[in-house]
């Protein structure tokens, strides 16, 4: 399996550290200390894995070698879907007209996104598809102790992958990219096309 771009979309509230001292009175030192977070995303009533979904394969397009109407497989692993029936796998295929692909909803609660690489993996050796975009919703909890006291305070962002079965050209050499400006973050990428290191049997 290869990478061919990665995509992503981070909501653009923060929620800084100092919104939990008067909660909780857990300063913003002792968060960071103990968990290295400063600060985390939060979505907007408006904002779930349908329109961030949408959002990080904008993200990813300028980087895909191929149109993404060639997709024959799509993923959306989330254990927090924000509909059952028109799932973001579905839309995202209607809204860049994939209409040869597969879209699938997968939830295995932390073990999502994994197991929609198995998926795509087995795909690909069934010969069902040859181009795949997976995308994981991230909503998580910071630690147990905020879990107990303020629970709809998570961090949110979505990441995105678009693999294909085979080498294509070789693209640029690895590149560096920042997920935000403002954090330590950051993918591996290449341009173009680029194999996944000792992951061809995935």
């Amino acid at each position: 399996m290869f990478i061919n771009a990665t995509g992503v979309y981070v909501p653009a509230e923060r929620v800084h550290n100092d919104y939990f001292l008067e909660l909780n009175r857990l300063t913003s030192e002792w968060i960071e200390q103990r968990t290295g977070i400063i600060s985390r995303s939060r979505a907007q009533p408006e904002e779930n894995i349908n329109t961030m979904g949408l959002e990080a394969i904008r993200d990813a397009l300028p980087k895909l070698p191929y149109n993404i109407t060639e997709v024959n497989l799509i993923i959306a692993a989330s254990y927090s879907p924000y509909d059952t029936v028109a799932t973001a796998a579905h839309v995202a295929q209607k809204e860049f007209n994939m209409t040869k692909a597969k879209a699938l909803y997968l939830s295995s609660a932390c073990s999502s996104f994994l197991n929609a690489l198995e998926v795509v993996e087995g795909y690909f050796a069934m010969g069902k598809a040859t181009k795949a975009l997976t995308y994981l919703r991230i909503r998580t909890l910071l630690t147990r102790m905020i879990r107990i006291l303020k629970p709809d305070i998570y961090g949110e962002m979505l990441l995105l992958s678009l693999f294909q079965k085979s080498r294509c050209q070789q693209g640029n050499p690895v590149l560096r990219r920042s997920i935000r400006k403002d954090w330590d973050i950051s993918v591996k990428v290449r341009k173009g096309c680029s194999f996944v290191p000792g992951m061809e049997g995935l």
